[in-house]
């Protein structure tokens, strides 16, 4: 279970669940209502001792370690390669449409060719 973007709970579900609803129910703010495939009603409740501030805490922990990440510089190779794709743009997006082009000829010209067979009348879909 989720809050904004905060992972609250985990638990596993026996049944194929239909409709999903969180909110309050009846005095209990932090209420989850499922219904099952099987026509089955459950309510799940965080418990009264929940801390939001806990989660929050630990999410800005997190966020403080990926901001202590450090970001290598850009390589000779690196910046040689951008500078060709720049200069040469035109040619690499044509090369990249044809390429797409021959492919769904490819495509095209064996769907074309499974068509054509004669395939057993159970076998077909």
């Amino acid at each position: 279970m989720y809050r904004e973007k905060q992972l609250l709970q985990v638990f596993l579900l026996v049944n194929a669940v239909t409709a999903i609803k969180f909110g309050t129910y009846g005095r209990e703010e932090g209420s989850l209502l499922m219904v099952y495939k099987s026509k089955g009603l459950e309510v799940r409740m965080l418990s009264r001792s929940f801390n939001p501030a806990e989660i929050r805490a630990a999410a800005e922990e997190r966020t403080m370690i990926c901001m202590q990440i450090s970001i290598p510089k850009k390589t000779k190779r690196f910046v040689e390669q951008a500078q060709r794709e720049s200069e040469n743009a035109q040619d690499i997006y044509r090369a990249y449409q044809k390429d797409l082009m021959k492919l769904w000829l490819r495509t095209v010209l064996v769907y074309y060719g499974l068509l054509r067979m004669q395939i057993p009348r159970h076998l077909q879909v």
